[in-house]
C-alpha cells in the first residue's frame, strides 16, 4: 500500500481536531499509511516548518487570521507555501 506524505498545519485553534485525531481508536493502522512530514503534536520528519519537501495532503486546523504567526512566520504565507506544494 502507498505511504502518502502529510504536512498538519495548526492556525488559530485549540487543538481539538489533534485531540480527536489521537484518540482515534485506528490511528496506529492510519499511520501505516500516512508518514507526516510535519504535525505539531506527532513524531514527524520535520520538527519546524521550514522545509521544501512536496506532500500528498495538506491539513489545515483551526481557522486562517490575517497577522497570526505560527513558527515565527505569517501563517497565511505558510498556508501558501505549503498548498501549493500539496497535491
Amino acid at each position: 500500500m502507498k505511504t502518502y506524505k502529510a504536512i498538519w498545519l495548526q492556525g488559530v485553534t485549540c487543538n481539538g481536531n489533534s485531540h480527536s485525531f489521537l484518540n482515534y481508536p485506528h490511528l496506529n493502522h492510519l499511520l501505516k499509511n500516512i508518514e507526516f512530514l510535519f504535525h505539531p503534536s506527532l513524531p514527524s520528519k520535520y520538527d519546524h516548518l521550514n522545509f521544501d519537501e512536496r506532500a500528498d495532503i495538506l491539513i489545515v486546523e483551526g481557522g486562517i487570521k490575517e497577522g497570526f504567526l505560527r513558527d515565527g512566520e505569517n501563517f497565511i504565507e505558510l498556508f501558501q507555501k505549503f498548498a501549493f506544494r500539496a497535491k
